[in-house]
């Protein structure tokens, strides 16, 4: 097995580090340390420093690969939630929609301007054509429930 440093593993690495590579926040990386997930890191001699040397890191690496702990127990990694918060804009047009009328949520501008493939809107106001496509949507999505 070849033991000379890659880019990908440094011959050490800090414990921010390591949990950067492992997609992990920091704090959740030590809340799994404790728990046993992951092998606790080396201490430098003159630093006094936690560090991950190479042999660490691609154990950290295997656990999260194969999602089983250093005791042979399964971990869960659960992916990054995407940001759900809406748009600042769709916001606005949903504003803007209701005050013509219309019942809408954000949640459903925000649909409808992907279905609609709509281009991105700027930080200013929202474009006429843009609000008279989306209103058009809407109103004949109501006229069909009535």
């Amino acid at each position: 097995m070849d033991t000379s440093p890659t880019p990908d593993h440094p011959d050490i690495c800090t414990v921010t580090q390591m949990a950067r590579v492992l997609r992990l926040s920091r704090a959740r990386f030590y809340q799994l340390l404790k728990q046993g997930v992951f092998p606790p890191p080396v201490y430098c001699r003159t630093t006094h420093k936690p560090v991950y040397t190479q042999h660490l890191q691609e154990v950290c690496l295997r656990i999260r690969k194969t999602g089983m702990d250093v005791n042979g127990q399964f971990v869960r990694f659960y992916a990054k939630r995407k940001n759900t918060h809406p748009a600042r804009e769709h916001k606005q047009i949903s504003g803007i929609l209701r005050g013509m009328g219309l019942t809408v949520t954000t949640a459903q501008v925000h649909t409808a301007i992907d279905h609609l493939k709509l281009p991105k809107m700027d930080r200013g106001s929202p474009d006429s054509e843009a609000i008279r496509t989306l209103f058009q949507y809407f109103y004949e999505g109501r006229q069909d429930a009535v």
